[in-house]
């Protein structure tokens, strides 16, 4: 399995909350991050709630999501 996911609830063609509760049934151990926009911080904090290791708003701050990113791939690991 993957060390860690990252998924961007803001693609169309998918639905944020069922792709992560997808995603969390089929790899129950690997940490999810979800991209956000700033605008659906509530929404990301809710994905939260579902499973999810953390989220990061976008725009991104590549440092940010590195330390984020680290710190799943570190989860994931134990």
């Amino acid at each position: 399995p993957p060390a860690a996911i990252i998924l961007d609830i803001a693609v169309p063609e998918l639905s944020g909350q069922t792709t992560l509760d997808q995603l969390k049934t089929a790899h129950p151990r690997v940490p999810m991050i979800i991209l956000a926009p700033a605008s659906a911080e509530a929404f990301a904090r809710d994905m939260l709630k579902r499973g999810a290791f953390d989220y990061v708003t976008k725009p991104l701050n590549l440092t940010h999501l590195t330390e984020v990113l680290r710190a799943a791939i570190r989860r994931s690991e134990n």
